[in-house]
C-alpha cells in the first residue's frame, strides 16, 4: 500500500497518497508539483498581458488566448501584437526578454510534464525519459534522466527562476498597460524576493 501523509484543514484530514516508498519518492513529487505551479503562475501573467493587448477586454483575451494551440503560440502571437503597438524600445526588449527566460524553463517542465516515469523494483521513483520528433537529424529523440540530487538540483534550479521571472513580468503588466492605455490587470500579493528559497532539495537517497 502506499505511504500517505496526512495534513490537518479546517478539522478535516486531507490524505496525498505516495505510490511507492516516501522517503524517497516524496520528495520528487513535490519538486515535479512545485514546478508545475510556478510555471503555470508565470503563463498566466502572459495571460494578463494580452487581454492588456486587446484593449482591455478579458474576454477577448481569453478567446484569443485559448484558440491558439500552444502556449509558444499564444507567447508567439502576444509578442508580435506588442510589436505592432508598443513603441517603448525598452519595454518591448524587455518583453522579448521575458519570453525567452520563460521559453527556456518551458523545456525543463515540458520535460517533467510529459515524461514517462520509470520506477525501480522497490517502486521508487529513478528515471524519466521523454521523447521529441524533429525536422534535422535523428527524427525521434529520446532523453534520459536518472533522479538522483542533479535531478532534484535541476528541478531546484528552474522553481527558483521561475518565482524570480514572476516577480519580473508581473512588473511588466502596469508598463505595457500604460503604454497601451488601459487599466493595469490587478496585481497579486507577490512573494517578497527574500521569500525565494536559494535551495529547494538538500539532500535524496541515490
Amino acid at each position: 500500500m502506499p505511504d500517505r501523509p496526512r495534513r490537518e484543514r479546517k478539522g478535516n484530514t486531507v490524505r496525498i497518497p505516495i505510490l511507492g516508498p516516501m522517503d524517497h519518492n516524496a520528495g520528487i513529487y513535490l519538486a515535479v508539483g512545485g514546478l508545475v505551479i510556478a510555471w503555470a503562475n508565470n503563463e498566466s501573467v502572459f495571460l494578463a498581458m494580452l487581454q492588456s493587448v486587446m484593449g482591455g477586454d478579458r474576454d477577448a483575451g481569453n478567446i484569443v488566448w485559448f484558440s491558439q494551440r500552444n502556449t509558444k503560440a499564444r507567447i508567439d502571437l502576444l509578442l508580435r501584437l506588442c510589436q505592432a503597438k508598443v513603441h517603448d524600445k525598452a519595454l518591448l526588449r524587455d518583453l522579448r526578454s521575458a519570453a525567452s527566460r520563460f521559453r527556456g524553463l518551458s523545456r525543463v517542465r515540458n520535460l517533467y510534464c510529459h515524461g514517462l516515469y520509470g520506477y525501480d523494483p522497490q517502486f521508487r521513483l529513478n528515471q524519466i525519459i521523454s521523447t521529441t520528433v524533429a525536422d534535422d537529424g535523428a527524427p525521434v529523440r529520446h532523453t534520459q534522466k536518472f533522479f538522483n540530487q542533479a535531478t532534484l538540483n535541476e528541478l531546484s534550479d528552474a522553481i527558483i527562476k521561475l518565482a524570480e521571472l514572476n516577480r519580473d513580468l508581473w512588473g511588466l503588466v502596469p508598463r505595457l498597460a500604460s503604454e497601451l492605455g488601459v487599466s493595469s490587470p490587478p496585481i497579486p500579493q507577490l512573494l517578497p524576493p527574500e521569500g525565494i528559497p536559494r535551495r529547494f532539495v538538500e539532500d535524496t537517497k541515490e
